[in-house]
């Protein structure tokens, strides 16, 4: 009988003890995200052999340990042969509030159709983020028109402009059909801000060159000049003072080129680094 009562005695401290443990251990919070672009303007689609774009905010529930993409074929959709895709980036590690920007290229030997794309954020605290969203992977020669940029007379990567010199935009896009914008812009390293559509672009925090929308084919251009130290930029409807965020001074720049076609959810971009020294 003593057996038996010193037993559930410890039985109930036992219990007792596990109820505190699970008092001061809730549970644990786990990794969000917001802002999840997944391909440009977010169409969830890679073309093969093409850069891909992928963007999200992500706040951890501790710190984050490891983000990993992966893309896997749908169980109940047909392939021309088998074929996963698996990255991974540890250079996030120990960050507890991030930006993912990442490009990457869609393997050549990815076999098109519809696939899931899995983003995952693994925390420090044992706790996991799983997005799972459907995605399309095409060959170049599904879409519409296939866009590309011809540089007649840009900066040179790492070019150092003084005050009173000029930066010159003269590129053409080719390769387009129906309504579409151009446009260049000049951006301060220091804020941070990579547009990679017009849509994106902050006019706050970029300096507009030359923006033109047009329905020209098969090709079309830009030819604009803007003076280092200018007052106003070529922002479209009416010029912008460049002043606030944007205002001049010494430090690194991106020149930054962009095409978008949002009839056919297509663009094309490409930054420049240059330097302006303002003195």
């Amino acid at each position: 009988m003593k057996k038996m009562i010193l037993g559930l005695c410890i039985m109930a401290v036992a219990w007792s003890s596990c109820k505190k443990d699970e008092a001061v251990n809730p549970d644990l919070p786990k990794p969000t995200a917001k802002n999840l672009e997944i391909g440009t303007n977010n169409n969830k689609r890679g073309i093969i052999g093409a850069d891909f774009h992928l963007n999200a905010d992500i706040v951890a529930g501790d710190k984050i340990e490891l983000v990993t993409v992966r893309i896997l074929q749908k169980a109940t959709e047909t392939y021309a042969s088998a074929w996963k895709y698996e990255l991974s980036w540890e250079s996030y590690k120990g960050a507890r509030n991030t930006n993912i920007h990442r490009h990457f290229e869609i393997p050549a030997d990815a076999p098109k159709g519809k696939y899931d794309f899995f983003l995952i954020v693994t925390d420090q605290n044992g706790t996991k983020l799983e997005i799972k969203e459907d995605f399309t992977i095409l060959p170049a020669s599904d879409l519409p028109f296939s866009p590309t940029f011809i540089f007649r007379n840009v900066p040179a990567e790492n070019a150092v402009f003084k005050k009173g010199e000029t930066i010159t935009a003269r590129f053409t896009v080719n390769d387009v059909r129906d309504e579409g914008t151009l446009c260049a812009v000049l951006i301060k390293e220091s804020v941070k801000h990579y547009p990679e559509t017009v849509s994106q672009i902050d006019s706050s925090k970029a300096i507009t060159i030359g923006s033109y929308t047009q329905s020209t084919t098969p090709s079309w251009g830009m030819y604009n000049m803007l003076v280092v130290g200018a007052e106003l930029d070529y922002a479209v409807p009416e010029p912008l003072p460049i002043t606030g965020a944007k205002a001049w001074e010494s430090g690194k720049y991106n020149f930054v080129m962009i095409y978008e076609n949002k009839i056919h959810n297509i663009s094309i971009h490409k930054s420049i680094p240059i330097t302006i020294n303002y003195q």
